[in-house]
């Protein structure tokens, strides 16, 4: 091979080399600047979507904040609101019995609970101080209350008596001269009952007045006393479950002293010979016995009668409530029963 050819071939490859480096330099640096961009775009994307996620976690806490704002504005307009409500309410709602109560959303159903318990304690409070001021309002709750522990349950008419007061004296006879004039005792009940007769069974009117020292049978025309009962003779009130209005007072005969008291000669059915302690009936039989009467304010008058007796005996509680039971109607024994038929 000449120089010249060997010249000629070395030649072309020294060009072959000198293209050959400079594409891969040209390749090179176009790469080294792609992988730069392609370091910086995606540096400058995730600086983008991490701005737009802590804008969107900023965005979310100041939605928390402004709805927890809202609504405790609402909820404490809303207390107010049921505040302004629940002061107009309860002011009518006075009686300390009374179970009415405002509707209350159910976020204050805790609040609506205590203010509840409080309210009834205050109104509790100021029934008492009422009652401290009006002593005739604490007998009549006195006397309801009585009457609670004896009826409730046991007696079918007690229900119905429940809304109708306490009158006492239905006969108006605190403005009876006659009885000013014949008995200073304060009159604790007095109304026209029906007597059942001993000897009959009829009904016959009378008198029935209960003062705080003795129970007194009076004849309704002339007022005269026929039978005078102190309470301690009085051993036990009987009544029926039903919804009937009779009642039955057995009297202790044992002690002639304190038993039914006839009065003296001036009273129209008591006969000359009748001896000091005798037990008479309007009939005029010379017997003993219990007493049956019928009334219509039945609740009441044992409530007071029991008492009355209570103030004499502090243990006082005999009365009893069945449907069947015996009687002594002068020297016999009588077996009364109660039925609805």
């Amino acid at each position: 091979i000449s120089l010249e050819t060997y010249r000629t071939e070395r030649l072309d490859d020294l060009a072959l080399l000198i293209q050959k480096t400079f594409r891969c330099y040209r390749i090179r640096k176009k790469f080294v600047a792609m992988t730069t961009a392609q370091i910086l775009i995606a540096k400058f994307w995730r600086k983008y979507l991490k701005s737009r996620k802590v804008r969107k976690i900023r965005e979310l806490k100041l939605m928390r904040k402004s709805v927890n704002a809202i609504q405790r504005c609402y909820i404490q307009w809303k207390r107010l609101l049921y505040l302004r409500q629940l002061t107009t309410e309860v002011t009518r709602l006075t009686s300390p019995v009374s179970k009415s109560w405002p509707h209350v959303p159910s976020y204050l159903q805790e609040t609506n609970s205590l203010l509840k318990i409080l309210f009834h304690r205050w109104r509790c409070r100021q029934y008492r101080r009422c009652l401290d001021n009006h002593p005739s309002d604490r007998l009549r709750l006195n006397e309801k209350s009585t009457a609670s522990e004896i009826f409730k349950g046991e007696k079918e008419s007690y229900e119905r008596s429940i809304t109708h007061p306490f009158l006492g004296d239905y006969i108006r006879l605190r403005q009876n001269s006659q009885w000013r004039r014949m008995d200073s005792s304060p009159i604790v009940f007095a109304d026209l009952i029906n007597k059942v007769a001993r000897s009959s069974g009829k009904l016959i009117p009378t008198v029935l007045v209960t003062t705080t020292t003795a129970i007194l049978l009076l004849d309704p025309r002339t007022l005269s006393i026929k039978y005078k009962i102190h309470p301690n003779s009085l051993k036990q009130i009987t009544m029926s479950t039903l919804n009937d209005d009779f009642c039955v007072f057995q009297i202790d005969h044992s002690d002639e002293e304190v038993a039914m008291e006839t009065m003296p000669r001036n009273s129209c059915i008591c006969s000359n010979n009748l001896n000091s302690g005798d037990k008479v009936d309007y009939d005029g039989n010379n017997t003993g016995g219990d007493l049956i009467f019928h009334t219509c304010h039945l609740i009441e008058m044992v409530t007071k009668i029991v008492l009355v007796c209570g103030n004499f005996c502090r243990n006082f509680g005999n009365h009893s409530l069945n449907n069947c039971h015996g009687e002594k109607l002068g020297a016999e024994m009588l077996r009364v029963v109660f039925s609805n038929e």
